[in-house]
């Protein structure tokens, strides 16, 4: 009977999505938490080094990431999330010594790089810069090692060893 067809498909799709929902409600918190954490540490950044409208932006992704937490909106959430940390990576890199601390963190892994030999003669490259104080190569070679770290340490690089994606 294709009544009861379409009933049950109906069903279906109303079991399928409590299933979705109660799945998406217990993973809340932890993303809860992701945004708490991510906002403590985007803050700092950007109240020392964002211009005003890098400011206003923050103020406002903040905002909208305390809305989505009140509704309990998951994507709303992790949208805005990634818009605060975006404006706080940004903010980062214009400290003056952010690309020597990423040089330095990169160098400290050279040990787990995919091509040793390259890794090694960066280093020593970067290194050098250090001492001239050329930023450009620092930041140059940092990001040629950066693509020779294995996958899961770039993926942390990109949380800032917050072990979050």
């Amino acid at each position: 009977d294709a009544d009861a067809g379409q009933k049950a498909k109906r069903g279906l799709l109303e079991v399928d999505a409590t299933l979705e929902q109660l799945e998406s409600e217990g993973r809340f918190p932890e993303l809860e938490e992701q945004a708490v954490n991510t906002m403590a540490w985007a803050s700092r950044w950007v109240s020392q080094f964002a211009s005003p409208q890098e400011q206003r932006l923050f103020d406002e992704a903040v905002a909208g990431v305390e809305k989505a937490r009140r509704a309990k909106q998951q994507a709303e959430l992790q949208r805005r999330v990634r818009q605060v940390r975006q404006l706080g990576i940004a903010a980062y890199y214009k400290h003056p010594d952010a690309w020597q601390w990423e040089f330095e963190g990169a160098a400290a892994d050279v040990s787990s790089m995919s091509d040793l030999p390259r890794a090694e003669k960066l280093v020593a490259e970067g290194r050098a810069a250090l001492d001239r104080g050329d930023t450009g190569t620092v930041k140059r070679v940092t990001e040629q090692l950066w693509r020779l770290l294995p996958v899961d340490a770039q993926t942390r690089r990109l949380g800032h060893d917050s072990g979050l994606k």
